[in-house]
Formats: structure tokens, C-alpha cells, sequence
């Protein structure tokens, strides 16, 4: 018996044979298999590209991280240092001067104990005297005002009366010569160009070091000028 296959759409017959029911439309239409190997290739091809990228991205972020300093007192990576001293002798603050920076490092008893700035904001230096610490006076004072307290409390002691009231006098006497008399700190006072200021206070004794120092700022802030 003989079938005729002469419909307008033979692939149709084809599914209904093989029990598969073509969508309509556009989404109907099989899938090329060459469109799906060119789809996975594409694919393909993007995920190195995007791999590379990010990979990319990662070490441009690992370089921008600053390096890790053990402390604030630590040389940058590629940092040297050119000159420094000591501004109270052994056992007080260390000035350093850097190829980028002043940095001072405070004794553990220093009001300051860490400050720094760069040699490209130093607008000017100053050398002045610093005022010096009233506190010999007040304890002088406060010497003096007990000595004369304990003279009339002690009344009838005798001799102890006199012994302690001369050695209280005698220590008032000494603080008040060391505040009147100690010839007074000198202070190096770092100004930048936004007005901020960087203060290092350095011992009577220790006028060479600071002139040295300061001079020595001055002259790699006259270098750098010159480039």
C-alpha cells in the first residue's frame, strides 16, 4: 500500500511518528548542532579572558597595598637615612632626617613620641628658645611655704626644728636656682606650606646638634629646590 507524502510540511509527520511535538513560532525550530558547538566555544574563549582580567585586577590591588611597618618609627621600603641626633644625650629623643622625610622618635618620657613630615611640605625652619619648665618654681615655692610650716609646728623641738627647716630651705633654694638660672632649652620649629608645625626641643647642651641638624635640612631642602 502505497502513502503519499506530499504535505507542505514533511517534518512534521516526521515528529508525529516519533512522538515528538515541535513548539510553535520561532522556538519551534531545532537547534542547529553547529550553532551549539560555536555557542560552547564562545564560552570557552571568554572564561581565560575573564580569569586573565581578574587576575590582573588582583595584582594591581596587592601592589597599591602600602608595606607593613613593625612601627611608626620604621624606614619606608626604599628610605634612607642621611643624618641624625640626639636631642637630650642618652636616654632622650632621636631626630632622624631621611632622603623624604624629618622624623622624630620620642624617649619614653617625651611629651612627643612620634612625629614626622615631608621634606616636600617644609616651607621654613626656625630655631627659638624654649620657655622653660615651671616646675622647679612651683616645687620651690612649695619648699619654702613648708619650711616656714614646719619651723612653727616643730616649736619647742629645738635643735630638730632647726635641722629640718635648713634642709627643706636648702632643696627650695636649689630648684629655685635651677629655674632662674639654668640657661633655657632650645626648640627647632619645622613650618610647612598648610601652616601645620613640627616642634623637636633640644637640651642647652645640645645647641651644636640642633644648628647641625637644622642646617643640614636646609641644605637638602636647597637641593631638591634646585632640581
Amino acid at each position: 500500500m502505497r502513502f503519499c507524502t506530499c504535505s507542505e510540511e514533511p517534518g512534521r509527520l516526521f515528529d508525529r511518528a516519533f512522538g515528538q511535538s515541535p513548539a510553535e513560532g520561532d522556538a519551534g525550530e531545532p537547534k542547529n548542532a553547529s550553532s551549539e558547538v560555536d555557542e560552547r566555544q564562545r564560552i570557552a574563549n571568554i572564561g581565560p579572558k575573564t580569569s586573565a582580567i581578574t587576575s590582573g585586577v588582583d595584582a594591581d590591588s596587592t601592589q597599591a597595598i602600602a608595606p607593613e611597618l613593625r612601627s611608626v618609627s620604621d624606614l619606608f621600603p626604599g628610605e634612607t637615612m642621611i643624618d641624625s641626633v640626639s636631642t637630650h644625650g642618652k636616654g632622650g629623643s632621636e631626630i632622624v632626617l631621611t632622603n623624604r622625610r624629618v622624623l622624630l622618635r620620642g624617649a619614653p618620657e617625651a611629651k612627643v613620641l612620634h612625629a614626622s613630615m615631608p621634606l616636600a611640605e617644609i616651607d621654613s625652619l626656625a630655631i627659638s628658645r624654649a620657655r622653660p619648665s615651671k616646675r622647679s618654681l612651683a616645687w620651690g615655692l612649695i619648699g619654702i611655704g613648708a619650711a616656714i610650716g614646719m619651723w612653727q609646728a616643730l616649736d619647742g623641738v629645738g635643735n630638730m626644728r632647726l635641722i629640718i627647716g635648713a634642709v627643706v630651705v636648702l632643696m627650695s633654694g636649689l630648684l629655685l636656682a635651677d629655674y632662674f638660672l639654668r640657661p633655657p632649652d632650645l626648640q627647632v620649629v619645622f613650618r610647612s606650606h598648610s601652616g601645620a608645625e613640627m616642634t623637636v626641643e633640644f637640651g642647652q647642651s645640645h645647641a651644636d646638634e640642633a644648628d647641625r641638624f637644622a642646617a643640614q635640612v636646609l641644605a637638602k631642602l636647597e637641593n631638591s629646590h634646585k632640581r
